[in-house]
């Protein structure tokens, strides 16, 4: 059966990396192609090089990619993302960033013992500056610097879930997002996946103490603001969407619940 192409926004630190690994259950390996976001601007080059035949075969496209992919795929491609709640993600990207040995600017961090909130004013991790609202805009960091987003991006973040997106997803209800996913496209296969290190459940890491949501300074995040104000309306309007299409849906979402709940207890007396 010829599916139209879902494409897969992998926004940063919004549970991402584990959704990548649950997507690849729903479609099969040479039907998904990976936006390398390590090396965005080649990898999406590369992507946008190939034949448009061999493009079109692609039932998935998936990485970190700004909104707008759709207008290189033929069909009515529609879009999926998962949002989370900003500050939570600005903590857990913080926390990353001291962390990942493989952040450029990691060092940068360490020396000057940067704050949660010097970080977020520093400009080192760009997606600290609404970083949400930028990817489902599709306004990317050539067009507006860092630091000054608009509620006009915001309406046009909105403006694209509303007509492009098949659903926008929470982290915080992450089984949820799938099931619904599953739900609505008809989706073969359950998200079933290989747990992963949690470091939000740690205190520190190689001894680098990590910061946790309950330690944040109700008076010092007036200051930092104008980085998260846009991220926090956009999830607020999802959150307010995603409830609604889980009413939409109750009763093929509670029938998909109670087939994965089989399901998993198979799985794992399969593996005992």
């Amino acid at each position: 059966m010829n599916r139209d192409p879902l494409i897969y926004i992998h926004l940063h630190k919004s549970g991402g990396s584990t959704a990548n690994r649950v997507l690849m259950n729903f479609f099969p390996e040479d039907k998904v192609f990976h936006i390398d976001g390590t090396r965005y601007e080649a990898s999406m080059t590369e992507f946008l090089n190939l034949p448009a035949e061999e493009r079109n075969r692609f039932q998935l496209v998936k990485g970190h990619q700004f909104f707008g992919v759709h207008r290189h795929l033929a069909g009515h491609p529609k879009y999926f993302t998962i949002l989370r709640d900003p500050l939570d993600r600005l903590v857990s990207l913080y926390n990353y960033c001291r962390i990942a040995p493989e952040i450029t600017f990691r060092n940068e961090i360490l020396d000057k013992k940067l704050d949660f909130y010097e970080f977020v004013k520093s400009g080192l991790s760009r997606t600290a500056d609404n970083g949400m609202v930028r990817f489902v805009s599709g306004i990317g960091w050539d067009q507006v610097p860092y630091g000054h987003c608009t509620d006009e991006m915001l309406q046009m973040a909105i403006g694209n879930i509303r007509e492009h997106f098949v659903l926008a997803g929470l982290t915080e209800e992450f089984e949820d997002t799938f099931l619904l996913l599953k739900t609505i496209l008809k989706l073969k296969g359950f998200p079933f996946v290989t747990a992963s290190r949690n470091i939000s459940a740690e205190r520190n890491v190689d001894g680098i103490p990590l910061m946790k949501r309950k330690d944040l300074d109700t008076d010092k995040l007036a200051g930092i603001l104008p980085f998260y104000k846009f991220d926090q309306a956009l999830f607020d309007y999802a959150q307010s969407e995603f409830k609604q299409i889980k009413s939409r849906y109750a009763r093929p979402l509670a029938w998909n619940k109670l087939r994965f709940s089989w399901a998993r207890a198979w799985q794992g007396k399969q593996s005992t």
